[in-house]
């Protein structure tokens, strides 16, 4: 991890390839919580009026405080699920640089649509399940089981871009991204750093690039030796 957050934030060429998907996921955070709070004021306004205690106060402050502190309670973890589930795909060019300055190669291959199919077919599910997991862990008053499962999701998550690459879907995925030296650290690494409001944002292109390299130990393969930038521009 430490090696990753090196690398991207002190090589400009990949610093370029950071900026616009950390604000794409702080836009989707505003949105949600935005959202949220939309939906949920009317929800727990119906509520009071149905208990008969809107009289108490002023409907739309106890509502909007409720919501807002269910949105502070549980905004955070369910971000970071959504930015995990989603990084082999928006953080897929900063992956491919990583591992070409690292390695002065890198395959051009990804699944197939086929393979992408069964992929979010198992993905998906684990996905849903985390957030049951979090939400629950949240509720009981044991956030920190929920964060672990964040960064057991974010090894998954993390490294599959470079697995894609060399056409490895989620089921064959999860044990060789145990076997990779390192990835009980990565886990709680992860799981730390998405505990800590905005940092767990700045954190995410560090996750990536900790979790290409952290691939790239083992699993290397035969590869093409072009930048994956160049070849896009």
């Amino acid at each position: 991890m430490l090696k990753g957050t090196r690398m991207v934030w002190g090589d400009a060429s990949l610093r370029s390839l950071i900026w616009q998907p950390i604000l794409l996921g702080m836009a989707l955070m505003v949105i949600l919580t935005g959202l949220g709070f939309w939906f949920g004021t009317g929800v727990l306004l119906a509520i009071l009026h149905g208990l008969g205690w809107g009289h108490l106060a002023p409907g739309s402050v106890l509502a909007g405080l409720g919501v807002s502190a269910l949105l502070i309670w549980f905004a955070g973890p369910l971000f970071i699920t959504l930015t995990s589930l989603i990084s082999g795909f928006y953080w897929d060019r900063l992956s491919r640089l990583v591992e070409w300055k690292a390695t002065g190669e890198c395959p051009s291959d990804t699944l197939l649509p086929s393979e992408t199919v069964g992929d979010l077919a198992f993905r998906l599910p684990y996905a849903a399940l985390t957030v049951i997991l979090v939400i629950v862990s949240s509720v009981l008053q044991v956030p920190w089981v929920g964060y672990l499962f964040l960064g057991i999701m974010g090894l998954y998550d993390y490294t599959a871009s470079a697995f894609h690459r060399r056409h490895i879907a989620f089921l064959k995925q999860v044990p060789r991204a145990w076997g990779q030296k390192g990835s009980l650290g990565f886990v709680l690494s992860t799981a730390l750093f998405s505990a800590i409001p905005i940092l767990n944002v700045l954190m995410l292109p560090s996750f990536v690039a900790g979790g290409t390299l952290m691939m790239l130990d083992k699993w290397n393969s035969p590869q093409t030796r072009s930048s994956p930038v160049a070849k896009e521009q």
